[in-house]
């Protein structure tokens, strides 16, 4: 039997490869979009792997040694040097391009994410247009190019993201298409070509990730006998080698890592030695089973066709053939291994290739309703009905679980507070935690996953800049060696800046003061996800004076106008603009009708104690000023000279005063367009050392 009744004729298989083009764009334009949303990889400390796989494409485009091999993942580092080395040839940036990525890794990041969105939307067009020319069938085709949607994960991982997970995807709707293709057309005769492609995808496969080892599985048990199996496994082998060139050297260290996989209970490679944890495992298979319910529906009705077709066989029936029922059993064998997989260390990403290949069940029930002679009349619509009511379920589920991944309505807060550090770095060398959300913390993790390869470069390119490795607990430089950052101090670099999560930040504080760093009570600048820490050298500084930070970067969730920035210390900013800005999408704008910007909150000055503002400003200059007044009286006790900069860009405004009343004061700042013209205000800061009275 075959479907030769239903599939397409000459004549309209152009029209119906014009037809699949709409869901490969629809990947890419969506994918586009959730790349834009979110902005920035660091954010939300969401650098794992993004920053691993750009500093290890980094790697491969300048012929260093890889340091990331635990997937292995080598094709997405080719493919990542690949796109590297060709924007460089195209659009040189600096000196050379390892140093253009170090200091730009987001822009980089940002190229390497649209590619990968592109590169996984063509392979979902050319394996749709590849099953329509080899089987003429247009709705295995549309079931192979609407899998993707089954998860959530697999849109943003694979199709937004420079990971592991792309290859994964492709190399397992690759295998897809070469089972359907198999399904429709094997012969005796043909079964040798068989085997070698699905050799060379199995080796693809296993060097983009080895979950993909399950998958392996359907091959094996589908090839008619054992010398076909033996080539098959052979050309698996060879693939992964080809694929695997560029850590060739690393296979120990790679095999050692697959091996902890097995023989230890813990994530990883961690935890006591076990196959596994016997008290979590049940838990975790049933929440393997369950954390995407349309593969479990998959999986599960597998499960039923296939017992239901071997009792009929007991009965000395056959409803479908042989080549069907391996191909069913073989797959659902897959399945059953891979959620056996994911259970040890479950994730739901880590579903990825088994919801890929779950196609291969749709595509059979295709397969054989249109060869149920019972179902003559109605067949030739069966196949579009099923696959139209599964797009039209999984499209929209699939674009909303996406959404639910990842969330940018924090972003501006994770800018801000790296402004915040920035904008009092003068004076100051600074220490971001890792893991947490900072630029210095990605930089580092993808340095780590290098081998510290970069670690002279990132010291010259930020310099006075170290990490609290929270998992070590210790201060370390960029090769992760222990440091005394009090020792790092010089007569230019008089203090210590510690940017923490802020449901860590008491632990760290307590940490620090133990090492013997004493840091300030008082936060020096917190928000509602981050804390900065201030410590001095010794510690009679520390208690003779407190310094404290108000900022803001102007900047609120994106394109809500309406919605004012959270800005802790300030009485008013003013109109929020999105025309111009200096850092990220917003500022304040100013006229003659509204001319006051960053309006602080009155401040106590004692006598002695000072407040150091800062703010950038775009427009006519000279009427753009920083004003401190007395409060109450609102007279200006010192307001900022105009800086030697032009009109058409942004310049620093920088303002310095001193309580030299010997009495206290309050006082508030503020920002003031007194001319007719617009002018802009961005990133606001005012720094307070208050004395310590006894």
């Amino acid at each position: 039997m075959t479907d030769n009744h239903i599939k397409t004729g000459k004549a309209y298989r152009g029209f119906n490869a014009i037809l699949l083009l709409a869901i490969p764009v629809l990947l890419f334009l969506t994918s586009l979009d959730t790349i834009k949303e979110r902005e920035k990889v660091w954010y939300g400390a969401g650098y794992d792997p993004e920053y691993a796989y750009l500093f290890n494409s980094l790697n491969v485009a300048t012929f260093r040694l890889v340091g990331h091999f635990d997937h292995p993942g080598t094709p997405m580092q080719i493919y990542g040097a690949l796109v590297l080395q060709g924007s460089w040839l195209f659009n040189h940036q600096g000196e050379s391009l390892t140093k253009d990525v170090l200091s730009n890794p987001e822009a980089y990041l940002r190229l390497l994410n649209v590619a990968t969105a592109l590169l996984a939307s063509i392979a979902v067009f050319f394996a749709g247009i590849f099953i329509l020319f080899r089987t003429g069938n247009f709705w295995y085709a549309l079931i192979l190019q609407v899998i993707p949607f089954i998860s959530g994960f697999i849109l943003y991982n694979a199709f937004a993201r420079i990971t592991q997970e792309a290859m994964l995807m492709i190399s397992s709707l690759a295998l897809a298409a070469a089972l359907a293709d198999w399904l429709v057309n094997s012969t005796p005769g043909k079964e040798a070509r068989y085997a070698k492609a699905f050799g060379i995808i199995g080796g693809f496969g296993m060097a983009s990730k080895i979950l993909f080892a399950p998958l392996l599985i359907i091959p094996f048990l589908i090839l008619s006998n054992f010398k076909l199996r033996k080539k098959y496994l052979l050309f698996t082998a060879a693939s992964f080698v080809i694929f695997t060139l560029p850590v060739i050297t690393l296979y120990p260290n790679m095999a050692w890592w697959v091996i902890k996989l097995f023989i230890y209970t813990g994530q990883y490679g961690a935890g006591p030695i076990g196959l596994v944890d016997t008290l979590s495992y049940p838990q975790n298979l049933w929440w393997t089973l369950m954390a995407n319910p349309k593969l479990a529906m998959l999986f599960g009705g597998g499960l039923l066709w296939i017992t239901m077709l071997i009792i009929i066989r007991k009965s000395g029936k056959t409803l479908v053939q042989n080549k069907t029922f391996r191909l069913l059993a073989a797959t659902v064998a897959a399945l059953a291994f891979g959620h056996l997989i994911v259970a040890k260390q479950p994730k739901e990403s880590y579903l990825l290739p088994y919801e890929m290949i779950a196609s291969v069940l749709l595509i059979l029930v295709i397969y054989q309703v249109s060869n149920f002679g019972f179902l003559q009349r109605v067949r030739a619509w069966i196949p579009a009905l099923l696959t139209l009511i599964f797009a039209g379920f999984v499209i929209p589920s699939g674009l909303a679980a996406k959404k639910k991944i990842y969330s940018p309505d924090k972003n501006h807060l994770w800018e801000t507070s790296r402004l915040a550090a920035e904008s009092a770095s003068q004076n100051s060398i600074r220490i971001f935690a890792h893991p947490a959300s900072s630029p210095e913390a990605a930089l580092f993790f993808g340095n780590a996953y290098s081998h510290w390869r970069y670690t002279g470069i990132l010291k010259s390119l930020y310099p006075d800049t170290y990490i609290f490795n929270i998992a070590e607990n210790k201060i370390v430089d960029w090769d992760n060696s222990t440091i005394n950052p009090v020792k790092k101090l010089t007569s230019d670099k008089n203090r210590i800046l510690f940017q923490v999560p802020l449901e860590i930040s008491q632990t760290i504080h307590r940490e620090l003061n133990i090492a013997g760093i004493y840091v300030q009570e008082e936060s020096f600048f917190e928000d509602e996800k981050q804390s900065i820490l201030i410590a001095n050298p010794e510690k009679r500084q520390n208690q003779g004076k407190v310094q404290s930070l108000i900022f803001s970067s102007a900047e609120t969730e994106r394109g809500l106008v309406k919605q004012q920035p959270a800005a802790i210390g300030f009485a008013s900013l003013g109109h929020i603009d999105f025309s111009k800005s200096m850092n990220g999408y917003s500022s304040v704008i100013t006229d003659k009708e509204n001319p006051y910007a960053f309006t602080t909150k009155s401040v106590t000055l004692q006598p002695g104690d000072e407040i150091l503002a800062r703010v950038h400003a775009f427009g006519t200059q000279s009427t753009l000023k920083i004003i401190v007044s007395e409060s109450g009286t609102n007279e200006v006790l010192l307001q900022s000279l105009t800086p030697a900069g032009k009109d058409d860009r942004w310049s620093a405004h920088n303002l310095t005063f001193v309580n030299a009343a010997d009495s206290t004061i309050n006082v508030f700042v503020y920002c003031l367009n007194h001319g007719n013209s617009p002018g802009w205000f961005d990133d606001f800061s005012l720094e307070t050392t208050n004395s310590i009275r006894p």
